[in-house]
């Protein structure tokens, strides 16, 4: 789908600064293709929902992982080499981190525990926003 370019572009958005990307780098390529596996499947039966349990468990170890690591990694770089710019950057940076995290963790919250889509097309489309959110807040073109 178009969209599962887009979230393969997501961890990368923040690789200007290679170090601060280590803690997503080695997670980014599991949860892309858990994306792509949920975004093409068939829908799914009456039974549990293997593709989207994992997804939502990627989804959380991401973000768990990184998100606010690279903020915090950010942060303590630019204050080490007294770089003022890199200091308003990270604090620019954050309020968008949070936003991805807040929609990540609001789809892990509906459709992770004992994954099943009730409504496969809104699971779909939430997914499909999910997606744009990381592309839209973690984007540091317009930064």
């Amino acid at each position: 789908m178009e969209d599962a370019g887009q979230l393969q572009k997501c961890p990368g958005a923040l690789g200007r600064r290679p170090p601060a990307d280590r803690p997503l780098a080695g997670r980014a390529p599991q949860l892309i293709l858990n994306y792509r596996q949920l975004r093409e499947r068939p829908e799914p039966g009456t039974q549990a929902d293997s593709e989207l349990t994992a997804f939502c468990d990627i989804l959380v170890d991401y973000v768990s992982a990184g998100h606010f690591e690279i903020y915090e990694q950010l942060l303590r770089e630019a204050q080490d080499f007294d770089d003022q710019r890199g200091i308003e950057l990270a604090h620019r940076v954050y309020p968008r981190i949070e936003t991805i995290t807040l929609q990540a963790v609001g789809f892990n919250d509906q459709y992770g525990q004992n994954a099943h889509a009730d409504d496969e097309a809104a699971m779909q489309r939430s997914c499909s926003n999910l997606a744009a959110c990381c592309m839209n807040d973690l984007s540091l073109k317009t930064v």
